[in-house]
């Protein structure tokens, strides 16, 4: 880490997040941060990475919950989609696409534990909770 350098001032959340995850999006330009704990909800902003200025007004997610039974625990994130109008959204084990203003589109995916997309942004890979059948399955858009 010692080759690298500081890209301006650092992005300065609200006092009281806590940050659950961050992406790029692929232009590199976007980032997406997600923040929030147990409980409470998740809060979405995406950020110029050049100026650090927010772009849109954030949307809230359902909070991360835990299946005490099972011991999975159902976070919350928001990530890059599969184009430049979209995001992926897992809030509360469930997967949905939604719009840069955090509408959704379409039905919601439920038991996704973990989520992750190809390089190339034509391919989303999804992980089931504990309970299911310990499968990856690929997704891809029509």
């Amino acid at each position: 880490m010692a080759s690298l350098k500081p890209a301006g001032d650092p992005i300065t959340l609200a006092d009281n997040a806590q940050i659950a995850s961050i992406d790029f999006a692929p232009d590199g330009r976007t980032l997406i941060t997600t923040t929030g704990a147990a409980r409470r909800p998740a809060q979405v902003q995406q950020w110029d990475a050049v100026t650090h200025k927010e772009l849109r007004p954030g949307f809230p997610l359902a909070p991360t919950q835990t299946d005490l039974q099972t011991g999975t625990v159902w976070f919350t994130m928001a990530l890059a989609g599969l184009d430049d109008q979209h995001l992926l959204a897992v809030s509360a084990g469930t997967l949905a696409v939604v719009d840069l203003d955090g509408k959704q589109e379409g039905a919601g995916l439920p038991g996704i534990a973990a989520i992750t997309v190809s390089p190339d942004r034509k391919t989303v890979a999804t992980a089931s909770g504990a309970t299911a059948d310990n499968t990856v399955h690929l997704w891809h858009k029509p």
